[in-house]
């Protein structure tokens, strides 16, 4: 079993970061082994509803069932991602999603993943992978996020 956590601080509102999460086509797009979600017209997180996400690991591409665990809204998101067929050897996992309001306009995200391939030799040597692929994520999200704020904050240039 491993652990990685990470967090970054963005500029933005708890809610709006919250709405970013929660918005399925948008929150998890930004995990690269996420090669597909099917989001079955729902584009949030429902704890009546699975989401089927292919996941490409490095080894093939394989679904896996997205389950939401725990939602508190505007501060923590859980959900656990699980083979859709049992035998397969995947990296069965949980993560959670934190969001703290630190100032007006600055929240911090907190990601944490914990999850085993039920090899202590796979679960090594990904660790180092999955920290990279988690800290690019947040990036990725944090200039998302930044960026759609920044964007409705200008005025717009109208020709007429």
């Amino acid at each position: 079993m491993i652990k990685v956590q990470s967090k970054i601080n963005i500029k933005s509102r708890q809610e709006k970061i919250w709405n970013f999460l929660n918005n399925i086509s948008l929150g998890l797009s930004f995990n690269r082994f996420h090669t597909k979600i099917n989001t079955q017209n729902s584009f949030s997180i429902d704890q009546d509803k699975n989401i089927t996400i292919e996941h490409n690991f490095g080894f093939g591409k394989y679904d896996m069932i997205l389950t939401l665990l725990e939602s508190s809204p505007n501060h923590k998101i859980v959900f656990e991602e699980k083979s859709k067929v049992v035998k397969d050897e995947l990296f069965n996992h949980k993560t959670t999603f934190t969001i703290n309001q630190k100032t007006h306009n600055l929240s911090e995200l907190k990601y944490i993943v914990e999850g085993t391939f039920k090899n202590k030799f796979a679960d090594l040597s990904f660790k180092p992978i999955l920290k990279g692929v988690m800290l690019d994520e947040l990036i990725k999200m944090k200039l998302a996020i930044e960026s759609s704020e920044s964007d409705r904050n200008q005025n717009q240039y109208n020709p007429v």
